[in-house]
């Protein structure tokens, strides 16, 4: 009898894990004094071949931002934010290779091949913002004072603008199927993958709701994704290189997000990819036949409090 019942409950805990249904939909609650933080890991490691010769980069960088909500009303929301921790480790062919710690802002920025980038971390530790969110959460405005963006190379202007931000949130929010899902479901995404200087993917991803999930004593609504195709150029003319043709393919792909019910919000996103192939650059009116492996993990994670 004893057995019977657990296979009876057993059989009632799988069919309703089977059936759950979730609705993942971007609807954020804030309320005055809530504090979001926000980190991200990044590594990169590449090697472009170009002409035979390769070319190997890697880099390491962790990033802490905090947005404080500053007032709530029945338009929107007001966000006070602060990049509080920027770190880097880019390594360069021949075992060289350059750091940067927000930690250590006054550090001589040495001139070579990255001193723009550097640049640009140097400007943005420390740096606020103010970010405007209408009533569903999307965002109205992003600003940053002036003597920040006096700072900011022109090559880099773009990635730190508002309509750069709202790109970014809107790219994370259509991940989201915008309605109630059933365990595996599955839908489908184009995507642009800003990688700075006017560089971009373009992929195609297949999302799939795995169901709820316990972490840290919280149940969250997980989806996994992959990518299934890549392909790539340089807009913009911020690169002294045009793309004449591709054919790059994802050799891996691995990903999860985590949907917090509580926040109403994509809390964690852990994204590893490889991509591999070739392409024909255009450098001064030459042809480099070149071929690309890069691998790319991103890990961001967001928590919420109140002061």
């Amino acid at each position: 009898m004893v057995r019977t019942l657990i296979v009876c409950f057993s059989l009632v805990s799988m069919t309703t894990s089977l059936f759950a249904e979730a609705k993942l939909v971007h609807a954020p609650d804030f309320v005055p004094g809530q504090v979001v933080h926000s980190e991200t890991e990044l590594n990169i490691e590449q090697t472009l071949t170009i002409a035979g010769m390769d070319v190997e980069t890697t880099n390491e960088t962790f990033i802490i931002m905090e947005e404080t909500v500053k007032g709530v009303t029945s338009d929107g929301t007001v966000l006070n934010g602060e990049m509080k921790v920027m770190q880097s480790n880019i390594g360069l062919p021949g075992g060289q290779g350059v750091n940067f710690d927000s930690g250590d802002p006054d550090a001589e920025i040495q001139p070579g091949p990255l001193a723009e980038t550097l640049k640009f971390m140097k400007a943005l530790s420390g740096t606020k913002w103010v970010t405007t969110l209408d009533k569903k959460g999307l965002v109205v405005s992003q600003v940053y004072p002036d003597e920040f963006l006096s700072k900011v190379p022109e090559m880099f202007k773009s990635e730190v603008s508002g309509e750069q931000r709202k790109i970014d949130q809107k790219k994370m929010i259509d991940r989201l199927p915008g309605k109630a899902v059933a365990v595996g479901d599955k839908w489908e995404r184009n995507e642009e993958a800003n990688l700075g200087s006017g560089q971009k993917f373009y992929l195609v991803q297949e999302f799939t709701y795995d169901g709820p999930v316990e972490k840290g004593g919280q149940t969250f609504e997980k989806i996994s994704y992959v990518t299934k195709s890549v392909d790539f150029d340089i807009t913009g003319g911020l690169v002294p290189v045009e793309v004449k043709e591709t054919d790059l393919k994802i050799g891996s792909s691995t990903a999860t997000m985590l949907y917090d019910p509580s926040r109403k919000v994509v809390t964690e996103v852990d994204d590893k990819m490889q991509v591999v192939g070739t392409l024909t650059l255009i450098a001064n009116g030459t042809e480099l036949p070149s071929e690309l492996d890069l691998t790319m993990h991103m890990k961001t994670k967001s928590t919420s409090s109140t002061k």
